[in-house]
């Protein structure tokens, strides 16, 4: 006989775990929602991130360390502030897990996972195609002109 004490820990346990799945794709239909809306802010970001570190051996940069509080707020304040990477020569294979030639990531860890928003500064237009095979785990998905949106696991989880 299950003791009731038991049964609404496990009630409330099996409710958080159907709910995973439903939260994830939650967080990527209105993530998909907000990043078309501002997709012109993301091309302005996008060309500072590129111009920012054109001349720097770092291609990487948290937005909380740049000095210009103006382009710092509008980093934050249109939800894009975190980890910034700048990719010009590095080509994977993987569009989950790999970086991507000539883009800009936004990148942002939440408990759903690694959620990034890439803008594709490659000279050549070019489309990649969308990647839902398994959307518990990652998703690729094309959201506008040359950016896409991708949501995959913590590494080491």
């Amino acid at each position: 006989m299950i003791y009731p004490r038991l049964l609404t820990p496990l009630i409330l346990l099996a409710l958080f775990l159907c709910s995973c799945s439903t939260s994830k794709e939650a967080l990527d239909k209105s993530t998909i929602e907000y990043t078309t809306k501002k997709a012109s802010i993301i091309k302005e970001l996008a060309a500072f991130a590129i111009v920012y570190t054109t001349d720097k051996k770092q291609k990487i940069f948290r937005t909380d360390t740049l000095s210009d509080k103006k382009i710092k707020k509008k980093f934050n304040s249109n939800g894009y502030g975190g980890l910034i990477i700048v990719t010009y020569s590095t080509a994977g294979n993987n569009i989950i897990f790999d970086l991507i030639d000539s883009t800009v990531i936004f990148k942002q860890i939440t408990l759903r996972g690694v959620t990034e928003i890439i803008y594709d500064f490659a000279a050549n237009k070019r489309k990649f195609e969308d990647d839902r095979t398994n959307p518990q785990h990652s998703v690729f998905i094309n959201v506008a002109d040359q950016i896409y949106y991708r949501r995959r696991p913590i590494p080491m989880m």
